[in-house]
């Protein structure tokens, strides 16, 4: 077991609060672990799968094997440099543009708030 696994990042801004507890140990985790603290992310709607936002640097990604995604991940979208909330109940299978980052629990009211105000991230313990 690595340092990074078990890491919780925390996604914050005036309306709410969602934690994510990094459960995988690849380029991509430690890639943005190593850019926090974030500021002013913009998330948004994405086709009512998730909740996105680009990144302005760009994360590494070149051990980060392809992977499935369910309800309740962090996801890293590579052709987009994003993270995404995923929530969509359907799911996706492994494919190579997705990273699996790490899970949270949230509800639909709290992933909607991500996207009223800019949102920052940190590492919980900070």
């Amino acid at each position: 077991m690595t340092e990074t696994l078990g890491t919780v990042i925390r996604f914050h801004n005036a309306h709410t609060s969602i934690d994510v507890t990094v459960d995988e140990d690849n380029s991509a985790v430690r890639s943005l672990i190593a850019q926090l603290p974030l500021k002013n992310l913009d998330f948004a709607d994405n086709e009512g799968y998730e909740k996105l936002t680009r990144l302005t640097d760009p994360l590494d990604t070149a051990d980060s094997p392809a992977s499935g995604i369910r309800p309740g991940d962090l996801i890293c979208f590579t052709p987009w440099n994003s993270i995404a909330f995923w929530y969509d109940p359907d799911g996706f299978e492994p494919r190579e543009q997705l990273v699996h980052m790490g899970r949270y629990d949230a509800t639909m009211d709290q992933l909607e708030a991500l996207t009223r105000a800019p949102v920052s991230a940190h590492l919980a313990t900070d």
